[in-house]
């Protein structure tokens, strides 16, 4: 993939469905699914979906799907360690850009690092074994960890299929990958006998209690929803919304920086596009020459992970490249063409260039720059001092892309 300096925005030519909404409580959308099951009243709910190349979606269906992670309870959020999650009612969904898949995050590691281990006690999940005698021997730790499967029902249930009909090549390692070791004996606590796990914990009920499984049942406490409890999300990921509304498809982290488009005149029109029309807009691990990605067919935005840090009014720039791009596309220019690939670039580079002025003048921003700022300045001079070389140099790196399009 070849980019200007540090500064790649292409447009991705992908087939995707068309949206159906239903008065289902659970329908297909573009690249994804969404369910209001643990959304509340009102219709309200989460979208999983395979937006900006992270496949969640994909993912939760290879993983089971909701008999075993139960219903989306979160839209996608960054980490502080820069990955990209999303939760369910019954794990944490995490995005793996180097392996290119999603995994199970240790749900109840993550509940011990934050100190509510003497929440959870509260909630009749044991705290985790300090010492399980491997000395640091992760082979030996992973064989003494599995022999606490001593409660014959839950080790039967943790070693079962959970979702035969999607996950055929069933084996005691997938157990592990979907539920962690174990980090506790089996414990009796009141009317039941829990284990916890990484991912989750087992309950087998042994006393009868008016409304809740009957003993000898076997049940999952809902690691997901534990995280939500305890305030371990961000707030604005776990606000459920309505299918296709501006909250459900604009990440909670990149709303303000769309906003500061809409106080600068060129670029009013592109917020109001992004606000009206079915266009996801998210953050996706890249490359380190991409600074964002328009996806026309599956009608997705994504922003490079790398720069979520930076100034919102870089980020708010990068939006609107990408922005004039699906301007482009709505507006049934024949940007699949060759010779439309390289005018919506030169447009994009155009658009680009005005929003940073309008934010810091002819000059470009000065003062410390990071380097994302100093692409802006790179792009912005560029067009000023030599607009015409500029656009030869536009045309000369998109060649590959744009001179592959057809009509």
């Amino acid at each position: 993939m070849r980019a200007l300096p540090l500064l790649a925005v292409i447009v991705l030519l992908l087939c995707g469905p068309a949206t159906a909404f239903a008065s289902d409580p659970d329908f297909s959308i573009p690249n994804g699914w969404f369910f209001s099951q643990a959304g509340g009243s009102g219709g309200l709910g989460y979208a999983i979906t395979n937006d900006g190349g992270v496949a969640f979606w994909r993912d939760f269906q290879r993983l089971g799907g909701v008999a075993s992670l139960g219903y989306p309870s979160s839209w996608r959020f960054v980490g502080s360690d820069g990955f990209v999650y999303q939760a369910t009612q019954g794990a944490l969904l995490q995005w793996r850009p180097d392996e290119e898949t999603t995994v199970l995050a240790n749900s109840f590691d993550l509940l011990s690092a934050a100190n509510k281990d003497d929440w959870l006690k509260a909630r009749s999940i044991p705290p985790p074994v300090a010492d399980d005698g491997s000395r640091g021997d992760a082979a030996r730790s992973y064989q003494i960890r599995l022999s606490w499967l001593e409660d014959d029902a839950i080790r039967a249930y943790y070693l079962a299929n959970p979702n035969p009909a999607d996950l055929t090549d069933w084996s005691a390692q997938k157990a592990v990958q979907l539920y962690g070791l174990p980090m506790s004996h089996p414990v009796r606590q009141g009317p039941f006998v829990v284990q916890r796990f990484q991912r989750v914990a087992i309950q087998r009920w042994v006393e009868l209690v008016p409304g809740m499984p009957r003993p000898g049942t076997v049940t999952k406490v809902l690691a997901g929803d534990l995280l939500k409890d305890a305030g371990l999300l961000p707030a604005a990921s776990a606000q459920p919304a309505a299918a296709g509304s501006a909250s459900a498809r604009i990440e909670p982290d990149l709303r303000a920086p769309l906003e500061l488009l809409s106080g600068v005149g060129p670029a009013k029109p592109l917020y109001d596009l992004a606000l009206t029309r079915p266009l996801a807009v998210v953050w996706a691990p890249m490359p380190g020459d991409v600074a964002g990605l328009y996806s026309a067919r599956r009608r997705w935005i994504a922003i490079n992970l790398r720069w979520k840090d930076a100034d919102p009014k870089a980020i708010a720039t990068l939006l609107s490249h990408e922005l004039s791009h699906a301007r482009d596309f709505f507006g049934d220019k024949a940007i699949w063409t060759s010779d439309g690939c390289f005018q919506t670039e030169q447009d994009a580079f155009r658009t680009q260039a005005q929003v940073w002025e309008a934010f810091y003048g002819p000059g470009g921003k000065t003062g410390e720059l990071s380097e994302i700022d100093r692409q802006q300045n790179f792009v912005l001079g560029s067009i000023h001092r030599d607009p015409d070389g500029f656009a030869a140099r536009v045309q000369q790196v998109y060649q590959p892309e744009c001179g592959q399009s057809r009509g």
